[in-house]
């Protein structure tokens, strides 16, 4: 558990959910009493994915939850 003198500053960080497990992003972003910032995905015609995060993250800490499988 995040103790009140270890809790995480809202404002100094975001968390995005790939798509593997937003459920997961969206449970520990509970935990952790953070919001889950929206991220945007959308696929071009030769199947790259482009992804866009819906807050900036310019100077602060980013966590991405996506599984590697």
């Amino acid at each position: 558990m995040v103790s009140q003198k270890d809790s995480l500053d809202p404002d100094n960080v975001r968390f995005f959910s790939g798509r593997s497990n937003p459920e997961l992003a969206a449970k520990i972003c509970d935990h952790l009493n953070v919001p889950l910032e929206k991220t945007h995905y959308s696929r071009f015609s030769n199947d790259n994915l482009f992804v866009q995060l819906g807050a900036s993250v310019r100077g602060r800490i980013v966590y991405i939850v996506q599984s590697l499988t």
